[in-house]
């Protein structure tokens, strides 16, 4: 059987295609720019949202917390679902390891938790300047 479809009739190895996808986008293309990251992106849509009067804050911001997860989880499902009923279940793997890819932030991640961690032997204040980047990728 040809590997891409044997990938659609078995989770398991439609997974690990996915994460091999991540892992080979990160390596070989490293992440989007700051300014149209994924992560990035989704960090401003929640400052703007903080940012709305809404009502009580605590439903809004109960809401916030569970709608936009669940927004992005549903949108990147239905790309996925969408490959797989297209009649490409091949390229659900692929397609999925996309979207892990752009929202892992693996090498920024990274590169922002050294800056905090060098900055908070030598100066504290930018320490925690910083420490919001490891969150919201600002």
């Amino acid at each position: 059987m040809i590997a891409g479809l044997e990938a659609a009739s078995d989770p398991g190895l439609a997974v690990a295609i996915a994460v091999v996808v991540a892992a080979t986008l990160e390596v070989a293309v490293g992440e989007p720019p700051r300014e149209v990251h994924p992560v990035a992106l989704l960090g401003r849509a929640i400052e703007w949202l903080d940012g709305q009067r809404l009502g009580h804050p605590r439903i809004t911001g109960t809401l916030q917390a569970l709608a936009v997860p669940l927004g992005c989880a549903l949108l990147a499902h239905a790309a996925v679902a969408g490959t797989t009923r297209a009649s490409a279940p091949f390229v659900a793997p692929l397609v999925a390891g996309a979207f892990l890819w752009l929202t892992s932030s693996v090498r920024l991640l990274v590169e922002r938790a050294r800056e905090v961690i060098e900055a908070s032997d030598a100066d504290l204040d930018a320490a925690r300047e910083a420490l919001p980047a490891l969150v919201g990728r600002d």
